[in-house]
């Protein structure tokens, strides 16, 4: 039995409820592909280079332009720039996929459309599920490498936006579900 609300938070319709939380899940999702391209382009070989800054004050030694060379090569090998670049394309397409059914949600949503509702809801438990497992994997690694706040904070963060996630897609089959059914009572 799922849970099914009459309104959505602040007393607003289900309906704009659906709308803003499409407009605001359409945003993140436009950011998102902003940030995964330009990690892509400006991030990975950044960040080899803030590690090699950081390693030089830390350790105390000076590289020369040849040692510097070699050291961002090596970087690139073992830390696998490609494998970043690819993860952050697979993270631009999610994204793009996701404002495409942020963008179905709120023209259906708008229109009275349930079917243009329905992709969204289960691209969104497909979503909430992978983010959780990788976030809950990712706080796991924190614990095991002894940054025990880092795996606390993630854990609170983690338990908000699963938190979010469920109640938004809740409101959502609310909305899909009262559109079904008046569509039903309609045909009758």
């Amino acid at each position: 039995m799922v849970v099914h609300f009459k309104s959505c938070c602040c007393g607003c319709s289900l309906k704009t409820g659906t709308v803003i939380i499409g407009i605001f899940s359409g945003f993140g999702a436009f950011c998102g592909i902003i940030i995964s391209i330009l990690m892509v382009y400006v991030g990975t070989g950044e960040l080899q280079k803030e590690f090699l800054k950081e390693l030089e004050k830390q350790k105390n030694i000076t590289l020369d332009q040849a040692e510097y060379e070699e050291a961002v090569q090596y970087l690139e090998a073992t830390t696998g720039k490609k494998t970043l670049s690819v993860l952050y394309i697979s993270l631009a397409i999610f994204n793009g996929i996701q404002l495409i059914f942020d963008t179905m949600m709120v023209f259906g949503a708008s229109a009275e459309r349930p079917r243009m509702i329905k992709p969204w809801i289960v691209f969104a438990i497909m979503s909430l599920t992978v983010q959780s497992t990788l976030t809950v994997g990712n706080i796991i690694f924190h614990f095991i490498n002894g940054a025990v706040i880092a795996g606390v904070v993630g854990l609170v963060i983690l338990t908000a936006g699963i938190a979010l996630g469920v109640y938004f897609i809740l409101v959502v089959n609310s909305f899909h579900t009262e559109l079904l059914s008046n569509n039903f009572q309609n045909k009758i």
